[in-house]
């Protein structure tokens, strides 16, 4: 029996999934109410997101028409959108998730080294990289456009 601060939930209760945690949500007019909740979720993402395509067709384009290679590893790039790479990440920091500094150029997972995802994977990955240099000269770029101040942001030597 699912439980709410120790005590039993209600028949009208139900699971609604926030984020990537469940929360126990009474529902209030039935299940029109959770409707237009995703439906005002799903609409608040897709403008975030509008931008996304646009910002991915110009770098890859950039990758091909410039025969551009992997700034950690100097492999060279086929022009997938895995290998651009966000130097913030898009999720935490949406103001600049489209800035053109925002990104660096590394191989993807179809590639030997797989930079990409080691720069993804963690703060210490990514700071024994020689690329990491770049990625701080890129970011003061446009640090003064972020508005979340993240351990990732903090990773990079903003100061408040």
């Amino acid at each position: 029996m699912l439980k709410n601060n120790g005590k039993p939930l209600k028949s009208n209760t139900k699971l609604k999934s926030n984020s990537s945690t469940l929360k126990k949500v009474p529902l209030k007019g039935g299940k029109v109410s959770i409707k237009r909740n995703r439906k005002q979720a799903t609409q608040k993402r897709r403008e975030v997101r509008k931008e996304y395509p646009a910002f991915f067709k110009r770098h890859i384009k950039r990758i091909k028409d410039n025969d551009i290679h992997c700034e950690n590893c100097t492999d060279k790039l086929k022009g997938d959108i895995s290998e651009i790479a966000h130097i913030v990440k898009k999720e935490a920091n949406p103001e600049v998730a489209t800035n053109n500094f925002n990104v660096l150029y590394l191989c993807g997972p179809f590639s030997t080294n797989k930079c990409h995802s080691k720069f993804d994977q963690s703060f210490d990955s990514r700071n024994e990289m020689p690329v990491i240099e770049l990625a701080k000269e890129r970011f003061l770029k446009f640090s003064s456009k972020i508005k979340n101040i993240t351990k990732e942001v903090l990773n990079y030597g903003i100061e408040d």
